[in-house]
């Protein structure tokens, strides 16, 4: 996908570089992944989107872009999700 059709599917996002590549961002906000982590701990309320909205900084409209980016590159986000928690689950074993 060039970088202007994802502009357009996707306006609210953003990447970043850092040393394990390139990954997509919240323009003005966190990395995908933390937002989908938040989400993902959130799954048994009701309505997560509205609740991480009340408890965060976030708009509703960061976290839908979140959601439909989620939903457009899934094993990227779930890459990005793996790897954090194989990094928190190393650092605690130190």
């Amino acid at each position: 996908m060039c970088r202007m059709s994802l502009a357009a599917e996707h306006p609210l996002i953003t990447f970043r570089e850092g040393p394990t590549g390139r990954r997509a961002g919240l323009i003005g906000g966190p990395d995908v992944w933390e937002v989908v982590m938040w989400l993902d701990g959130l799954s048994a309320e009701v309505n997560p989107a509205a609740v991480l909205a009340e408890d965060s900084a976030l708009t509703v409209a960061q976290i839908y872009a979140t959601v439909s980016y989620r939903s457009a590159y899934p094993d990227e986000i779930a890459a990005r999700v793996e790897l954090h928690l194989r990094e928190t689950e190393a650092s605690e074993m130190r």
